[in-house]
């Protein structure tokens, strides 16, 4: 009887430890993915900086849609909606910039998706400018 009591304690303890490192282990994890999005949010980030400085400061519309097209991808394929709002949102702007107004309302009705996805009420707000002046 105190064998079977025993064995059941051994067994519980066993079953607890096993439950506490798996639920650590997915809290690594998910940390060391949450580490990795901010990592890329913030290389696009710095991308998308750049790109406004050559706008702003040079007037380079073909580095501020080169860059802004870097950005994009890798935005896109991260699923940073924000960021590929804003990454839209330049490349039609160097589009406009250029007189090629298709293009440009092409890449604004894309912004305004991923604004709209992104629930960011600036960004709304900035695509829909932008569509407006297409």
């Amino acid at each position: 009887m105190v064998r079977n009591y025993l064995i059941t304690i051994l067994l519980l303890i066993i079953f607890y430890t096993n439950k506490c490192v798996s639920q650590n282990n997915y809290k690594n994890k998910i940390g060391a993915k949450q580490t990795q999005r901010e990592k890329d949010s913030l290389k696009v980030n710095e991308l998308l900086n750049s790109a406004i400085y050559y706008y702003q400061n040079e007037f380079n519309l073909d580095s501020l849609q080169s860059i802004a097209s870097k950005a994009l991808l890798i935005s896109k394929s991260k699923g940073l909606d924000f960021q590929t709002c804003r990454s839209y949102n330049g490349i039609s702007l160097a589009h406009m910039h250029k007189s090629e107004y298709s293009n440009a309302i092409k890449y604004a009705d894309s912004a305004s998706i991923y604004a709209q996805k992104s629930g960011d009420s600036t960004q709304i707000f900035r695509s829909l400018i932008l569509k407006g002046r297409c």
